[in-house]
């Protein structure tokens, strides 16, 4: 309800994959430092499983880049009047794609 008179659900989609990132980002910070056991405290263990299989996906520079295209795009989406749906498809595929050979950022 509080983004009704912005793009309600690309808002919110933003807000909730922003996050995603940033949390992986924390934990794989924490997995090359060797303290992933500090960073998952407090956190269930099928999520605990589930967020450490989702780092072998990324390098820790590809989560900080993919948060931070996140968070330009949420304040696109928040400061426009159209539909940004399309902008946040775009970037969901961006981010989530693999290429072929790993070459760098995406």
């Amino acid at each position: 309800r509080r983004f009704e008179q912005e793009n309600g659900f690309t808002v919110h989609v933003t807000t909730v994959v922003e996050k995603f990132f940033r949390q992986l980002a924390e934990l794989k910070d924490a997995q090359e430092k060797g303290k992933t056991d500090a960073a998952t405290e407090g956190m269930a263990p099928f999520a605990v499983k589930k967020n450490l299989g989702f780092l072998r996906n990324w390098t820790l520079r590809e989560l900080r880049v993919a948060r931070f295209r996140f968070l330009t795009l949420r304040e696109k989406v928040v400061s426009s009047s159209g539909s940004a749906d399309v902008l946040v498809l775009t970037e969901l595929v961006r981010v989530c794609r693999r290429p072929a050979a790993r070459g760098g950022v995406r």
